[in-house]
């Protein structure tokens, strides 16, 4: 999801959550008071920020399909 400043992944794997959880400014999720811990918040504040996010990108996108199917 595209969120104002940066953008939120919801599918991502224990281990991928873990390294962005490292980064600075990446947290979980908040919204209406609660902590929703399988959806990460990064931040991003220049489109060459993308360039870093696409695996996981790809990784969320690819893991919610599969979770459909």
């Amino acid at each position: 999801m595209l969120v104002t400043g940066g953008i939120i992944l919801t599918r991502l794997t224990e281990p991928e959550k873990e390294r962005l959880l490292k980064e600075p400014d990446v947290g979980y999720f908040e919204g209406h008071g609660r902590v929703m811990k399988k959806w990460v918040r990064i931040p991003v504040s220049s489109p060459s920020d993308i360039d870093t996010l696409i695996p996981y990108i790809r990784s969320s996108y690819e893991n919610a399909r599969d979770e459909a199917q």
